[in-house]
């Protein structure tokens, strides 16, 4: 080969490199900025599916675009939890007196409620007692549960009253009761045995609510110091006593009664660290999906989820000749009852820049450069709180970055997108690649600027 044609061949092997890989740039550090709501959901869920559906009044099945907030808890209230059936055997026999009310009821969730006022009618007597009976016939074995719900609604002037959850238990030939009272008069979670009765006392006022859930067997036997095998629970009662205050007239007592359930197995919700047997559960926000299990539940129409939501099709619009980068966000809660209630709203804006790189930033047209002051790359700021259901919150912004930030926010674009720009960006690439070669540094510069023209972003 003579030496005139080296450098022609030299000059070929840089075009076919050139040819054959696209430029390679340096990892960069950098992201695109970002803009998201925040806050606090109320609503109902079906266990089974994802938390975030909702349906409409059509009967059309909606997703929020929303994600758990990291590291946060899902709240369930159990009162408004659906179980089914709600009774072991919901056909009560009322025992009081013409005073007295007993009625079975439902509420706005379409579900069940017992409604028991009692009266006292004796003025001479220490107390009086109404009581509503179901009989029933549930085996009990060494993994049997009571799980019972009950509500002390109102009182008036009554020196004490008890209310809640009374069962006959059959042993051989043997009868005994377990009870589980909301107590006006007592300081703190009690018990008692005498008479082959067993009971449990809850410290109550008016608007206590106790959701609770024990063992059958062993919760006798511990109160009673005995060691009996339960075969079954023969009977139900709900009960509710009113105690005699001399020194007034005309006592009464109002209880609720949610569910009494008989289960071969503990009730829990997804796995059984998370017991069923308080007011409300919580659940760290790790599974979109919650399931009961233990015992058949449907809905729960009071769950609590704090979240984030992204706009995950934000608009970018690039700047090549400038290297800037415009974002538009937009973000809109439904208004729709049928999809929850929301609280603690909040729209964030996390920087990816310096507030100097920062050209303009606005929400709905209101200019909040100003609320970046004082702020650094990384930080999140908090531009509107109290967002309105319905209410459409766009998010405008422009970045200014340097040519390696630009670069790394944005790549060549796909031949099957954009045939025609993937040709012209891999040409210009072509002769900045040369140019660079031949040591033509501003010749490279001003055709990487053309084929910077082609990129698109990379999200």
């Amino acid at each position: 080969m003579t030496k005139q044609a080296m450098p022609a061949v030299v000059l070929m092997l840089a075009v076919l490199t050139a040819m054959l890989a696209s430029p390679i740039l340096p990892a960069w550090a950098i992201s695109h900025p970002h803009a998201y709501v925040y806050g606090t959901v109320t609503k109902e869920i079906m266990f089974g599916q994802a938390w975030q559906r909702w349906e409409d009044a059509e009967g059309i099945d909606h997703y929020l675009p929303f994600e758990a907030l990291d590291g946060s808890n899902f709240t369930l209230d159990v009162w408004d939890i659906h179980f089914s059936p709600q009774m072991v055997n919901d056909s009560f026999t009322f025992h009081g007196t013409a005073s007295d009310e007993f009625n079975k009821k439902i509420d706005s969730y379409a579900m069940n409620y017992w409604y028991m006022r009692n009266y006292l009618d004796n003025q001479a007597s220490s107390g009086e007692t109404a009581y509503a009976t179901a009989e029933c016939q549930e085996p009990v074995g060494s993994n049997t549960y009571i799980f019972g719900a009950v509500k002390l609604q109102d009182m008036r002037d009554a020196s004490r009253v008890l209310t809640g959850i009374k069962i006959a238990m059959s042993s051989s030939t043997m009868t005994y009761y377990m009870q589980f009272l909301l107590d006006t008069s007592a300081a703190s979670l009690s018990t008692s045995w005498g008479s082959n009765i067993a009971t449990i006392y809850y410290p109550a006022q008016v608007g206590t609510t106790w959701v609770f859930q024990f063992n059958i067997e062993r919760t006798f036997n511990a109160i009673s110091g005995l060691d009996v095998d339960i075969d079954s629970v023969d009977e139900i009662r709900l009960v509710t006593t009113v105690y005699n205050n001399t020194a007034a007239t005309g006592e009464y007592a109002v209880s609720i009664f949610r569910f009494c359930i008989i289960t071969q197995s503990m009730v829990y919700i997804n796995n059984a660290e998370y017991v069923v047997n308080s007011t409300t559960v919580t659940i760290p926000a790790t599974n979109d999906v919650l399931n009961v299990y233990g015992y058949n539940a449907s809905y729960c129409y009071d769950f609590t989820a704090h979240f984030i939501y992204s706009d995950t099709d934000y608009d970018i619009t690039l700047h090549p000749d400038d290297l800037k980068i415009s974002y538009t966000w937009e973000f809109q809660l439904p208004d729709d009852s049928n999809a929850g209630s929301f609280s603690d709203t909040g729209l964030n804006f996390t920087l990816n820049k310096s507030p100097e790189d920062v050209d303009f930033i606005y929400v709905n047209g209101v200019d909040y450069k100003g609320s970046l002051a004082g702020h650094e790359a990384g930080d999140t700021i908090t531009l509107v709180t109290g967002l309105t259901p319905g209410t459409i919150y766009r998010v405008w912004a422009r970045i200014c970055y340097t040519a390696d930030e630009y670069d790394a926010l944005t790549g060549a674009p796909a031949f099957w997108v954009n045939p025609i720009g993937w040709l012209a960006y891999h040409f210009w690439e072509l002769i900045a690649a040369i140019a660079s070669f031949l040591g033509l540094a501003g010749v490279a510069m001003g055709a990487r600027r053309r084929a910077r023209r082609y990129r698109m972003p990379v999200r």
